[in-house]
């Protein structure tokens, strides 16, 4: 199990779930961490200054970051891809399993937040609601 803080050191932390114990970290972030995603080998974070972050579950390192021209508003990880909502910029954009770097971005009717994975599709909330 995966855990972000804000205060007083962004930083990922994992959890032993059967104890309630933190188990690894603190693994130090860009400032404002606002979602994780774990999934194509890795732990993904998106902050809202506009960085998503790749960190090595096994080590706790960040082996890549991306500047993103967006405010992140969420971020799912696949086995497939990662996944960032710009609920600013009404799309969804996607990163390849292997690095940080964004692949395609989809524009969206809506501005998205806060992505999902299941059922073999990508879902999110809006932020117009």
């Amino acid at each position: 199990m995966w855990a972000l803080t804000r205060q007083p050191t962004p930083a990922l932390w994992r959890i032993d779930p059967s104890s309630n114990r933190v188990v690894g970290g603190p693994t130090p972030l860009p400032a404002d961490p606002w979602s994780l995603g774990v999934g194509a080998g890795a732990v993904w974070v998106a902050d809202h200054a506009g960085w998503l972050v790749k960190i090595d579950p096994r080590t706790l390192k960040v082996v890549a970051r991306q500047r993103l021209d967006v405010g992140p508003h969420g971020v799912v990880a696949t086995r497939d891809g990662v996944y960032v909502a710009d609920a600013h910029g009404s799309r969804l954009l996607e990163a390849g399993p292997g690095t940080a770097m964004t692949r395609r971005v989809a524009g969206l009717p809506v501005g998205p937040i806060y992505p999902a994975a299941g059922a073999g599709s990508i879902w999110s909330g809006s932020a117009a609601v």
